[in-house]
């Protein structure tokens, strides 16, 4: 189950290299040597080596944009839960039914308003850092509501998960009243693929 980013982040990596290895391995799939293990199975037999290519390359023609989606999705909900549980710890003493009520509207739109207001109240953090998590945010807007016309950014996964983990190792340290690192506490490496299973230009 995805509960956090570094959960999010090996699904990606799990899943886009599962996708290259298949395609690989499709060009493998018509050799006599396979044919008797493809019939053995009951799922596979029948299946062509286009077929398994074509099925790995549709993963791979939307899983980048769809894994933003995801990562910042995750980010979302943590950094909601955060500033909740900051006005939680700040306002425990207050009684008076009026500002008691005006707490709840506020903890109601950290909850289910506009997310970029909620990361406007922390930009004093890193005002260049909340820019550019601004930048994520758009683009899984533009993913999420069917990537119509052009973006007005593009951002791949890792530079995804480079920014929203340091956003909220900035957050956390910050809470804590430590002093925030300049980078990432859980640095994304790079997805690893075999080299039999990477094309001419890809990373």
């Amino acid at each position: 189950m995805i509960r956090s980013l570094e959960d999010a982040w090996k699904w990606y990596k799990a899943v886009r290299t599962l996708a290259y290895d298949m395609r690989h391995l499709a060009g493998r799939c018509d050799r006599p040597e396979w044919e008797g293990a493809l019939n053995s199975s009951n799922r596979l037999r029948g299946r062509s080596a286009a077929e398994f290519h074509d099925m790995s390359q549709t993963i791979l023609d939307d899983l980048d944009d769809l894994a933003v989606l995801v990562l910042f999705s995750v980010f979302e909900a943590t950094v909601r839960a955060c500033a909740g549980a900051d006005i939680d710890r700040e306002t425990a003493m207050i009684t008076h039914v009026a500002m008691k009520q005006a707490i709840e509207e506020l903890k109601e739109a950290i909850a289910s308003g506009s997310f970029a207001k909620v990361t406007s109240a922390y930009r004093n953090m890193d005002v260049d850092l909340t820019g550019r998590v601004n930048q994520v945010r758009k683009f899984r807007n533009w993913v999420a509501h069917g990537r119509r016309d052009a973006p007005e950014n593009h951002v791949t996964p890792d530079e995804a998960f480079k920014r929203l983990t340091h956003y909220l190792d900035l957050l956390t340290a910050s809470q804590t009243g430590g002093a925030p690192s300049l980078e990432p506490t859980a640095a994304p490496s790079p997805v690893e693929l075999p080299l039999e299973a990477k094309q001419p230009g890809e990373a």
